[in-house]
C-alpha cells in the first residue's frame, strides 16, 4: 500500500503527527483513536492517559503507533456487515487491524533497550497496555491475562535492578494502571507471580485539585482492595477443605488481618466523604468517578467484613449497602448515558464488576433483580468483566438458589449433598471463558457449605452457555 505524505487534520496537534508516515486506512484508524476511542477507554479515568502520553509515545514507537492502528480498526468491527465473534472475524476492517496488531508485536519484540531504561519502559509499558486492551476488546481474556504478567513482570525487573528503587523515572499512569491491572487478575483466580501487597496508604487531606484527589483516591482503595483479596484467598486456603493448596494459618491472624483492613477502610470512607463535600461545587464531570469508588468501596466492605463468615446468612445484614450500590450504578449509567459513553466496552471497571459481585451475595429477591437489570445497563465489556457472562453466571445461581432449577451433575462430584431447602453457595467460581463453535463457554464451580452434613464442603461444577 502505498506511503500518504500528507498529514490530514486529526486535532489541534496535527502538525505533530508528521514524525511518522501512514497509509490513508492508518490515518483512518488514528483519527478515530484521538476523536472517539481514547476518550471511552477509561471510563470517566484516566483520560490523560489514553488521550495524551499514548499518542506523545506514538511518535517515536512504532509498537504503540501500530496498537493505536490496530484499536482504530478493531473499533470498527462489523462495519462490512460481518457478525462473526471478533475473536475470529474476518471482516475487512479486522484484518486491518491484525496486520498492525501483528506489526506492532514485531516492532515490541525487537525492542532491545535495557529494562533498567526508564524511557523505553515507559514505551514498553504503553505498548503492553494497548496489548491487553486489543485481547480485552477481541474477548481473548487469557491472553490479557499473560500480557498483564508480561507488564507487571516488567515493573517488578525494572525495580529489581534499579539501586535505589526509585518510580518518579516511570510514568505515573502506567504504574497505576499496572497496579491496578494486577488486583484485576488476582479478582479472577489468576497466580500472581509477585506478592501481593500488604501495604496502602490512607487518603489524605489534601489541597491538590479535584482530579487529582479523586485519582489519588482510587489509588489508595485498589491497594485496600488488593490486600483484601490477598485475604480472601488465605482465608479460603485455611477454611475450605476441597482446596489442594489448603494452608493452616491461624484464625486469630486472618481477623486481625481482617480488622486492619476493615479500620482502613472506615479511615479512606471518612476522608471521602470530605471529598465528596468538595465535589458538589466542583465540575459534574467528577461525580461519575466518585460514583464508581463509592460503589467500589461499598463492595470492598461487604466482602472485607464477611471474609471469615462460613455462614451466608451473614450477607441479610448488607441489605442497606446493596440497596446503596444500587442506587450509585443508577445515577452513574444514567449520566454516561446522558455524556453517550455507552459504547460496548472500556478498557476500565465501571459497575458492572461491582453490580455482579453483589449479586451473587444479596438474597433479597427484589434487591437482586434489581442488580442484574443494571447490569444489563452496562458496556458488554469492562476489562475482563463480560456483561453476557456475569448476567448468566448470576441468573444461574439465582435459579438454583431460590429453588426454581434442579443442579445436574455430570459427575458424582455432589454425593454427600445435604440439601435443607435451596442452597446458598459459600463461594462462585468461574473459569475463564472460552468459545466453542461460536458460542461464548464459562465453566462454573458453586461452592457450598453444608454444616449440618457429614461432608461439610461441596464443589459443584458446570457449564454454562453465555447469552448474549
Amino acid at each position: 500500500m502505498s506511503r500518504v505524505g500528507v498529514v490530514p487534520q486529526v486535532n489541534s496537534s496535527a502538525s505533530l503527527l508528521s514524525a511518522f508516515t501512514a497509509t490513508q486506512d492508518e490515518w483512518q484508524a488514528y483519527r478515530l483513536y484521538t476523536q472517539r476511542i481514547s476518550s471511552t477507554l477509561g471510563g470517566p479515568f484516566d483520560v490523560g492517559l489514553w488521550q495524551k502520553l499514548i499518542i506523545q509515545i506514538s511518535h517515536a514507537d512504532a509498537a504503540v503507533r501500530n496498537g493505536v492502528f490496530c484499536l482504530g480498526n478493531l473499533f470498527r468491527h462489523g462495519a462490512d456487515g460481518s457478525n462473526s465473534h471478533i475473536s475470529i472475524c474476518s471482516c475487512s476492517r479486522c484484518v486491518q487491524a491484525l496486520r498492525s496488531y501483528n506489526k506492532a508485536i514485531a516492532s515490541f519484540a525487537n525492542r532491545s533497550a535495557r529494562v533498567e531504561d526508564p524511557v523505553p519502559l515507559n514505551a514498553a509499558l504503553a505498548s503492553c497496555a494497548l496489548f491487553i486492551c486489543i485481547e480485552y476488546y477481541r474477548k481473548n481474556d487469557r491472553n490479557a491475562i499473560a500480557l498483564i504478567d508480561k507488564g507487571c513482570a516488567m515493573l517488578v525487573e525494572y525495580f529489581r535492578q534499579s539501586l535505589d528503587v526509585r518510580t518518579g523515572d516511570i510514568e505515573p499512569g502506567l504504574l497505576n494502571l499496572f497496579a491496578r491491572l494486577r488486583t484485576l487478575s488476582a479478582s479472577f483466580g489468576q497466580p500472581v507471580h509477585w506478592p501481593l501487597s500488604t501495604q496502602y496508604s490512607a487518603l489524605k487531606s489534601t489541597q491538590e485539585p479535584l482530579p487529582s484527589q479523586l485519582e489519588r483516591a482510587r489509588s489508595s482503595l485498589y491497594d485496600i482492595m488488593t490486600a483484601l483479596l490477598r485475604l480472601r484467598r488465605r482465608s479460603a486456603e485455611t477454611l475450605i477443605e476441597l482446596w489442594a493448596s489448603r494452608t493452616c494459618i491461624p484464625i486469630e491472624e486472618l481477623r486481625q488481618e481482617r480488622d486492619l483492613l476493615a479500620s482502613s477502610l472506615q479511615i479512606w470512607n471518612e476522608k471521602f466523604v470530605e471529598l465528596q463535600t468538595a465535589l458538589q461545587s466542583g465540575p459534574p464531570e467528577l461525580s461519575l468517578p466518585a460514583l464508581i469508588l463509592y460503589g467500589h468501596f461499598l463492595k470492598t466492605r461487604i466482602y472485607t467484613e464477611a471474609s471469615l463468615e462460613l455462614s451466608q446468612d451473614c450477607y441479610d445484614a448488607y441489605l442497606p449497602e446493596f440497596e446503596a450500590v444500587a442506587e450509585a450504578a443508577e445515577i452513574g449509567l444514567r449520566q454516561l448515558s446522558a455524556a453517550n459513553q455507552t459504547t460496548n466496552f472500556s478498557f476500565e471497571s465501571c459497575f458492572l464488576g461491582t453490580l455482579y459481585l453483589c449479586a451473587l451475595r444479596c438474597r433479597q429477591p427484589a434487591v437482586r433483580r434489581r442488580l442484574v437489570e443494571l447490569m444489563r445497563l452496562c458496556r458488554e465489556k469492562e476489562g475482563l468483566w463480560h456483561r453476557g457472562e456475569n448476567i448468566t453466571v448470576v441468573s444461574r445461581v439465582m435459579e438454583l438458589e431460590e429453588g426454581r432449577a434442579e443442579f445436574i451433575p455430570t459427575s458424582n462430584a455432589h454425593i454427600g449433598a445435604d440439601f435443607r431447602g435451596p442452597p446458598r453457595f459459600h463461594e462462585v467460581l468461574c473459569e475463564v471463558n472460552y468459545v466453542v463453535e461460536g458460542k461464548t463457554m464459562v465453566d462454573a464451580t458453586y461452592v457450598l457449605y453444608q454444616e449440618h452434613s457429614e461432608h461439610k464442603w461441596l464443589a459443584m461444577k458446570e457449564t454454562l452457555v453465555v447469552d448474549g
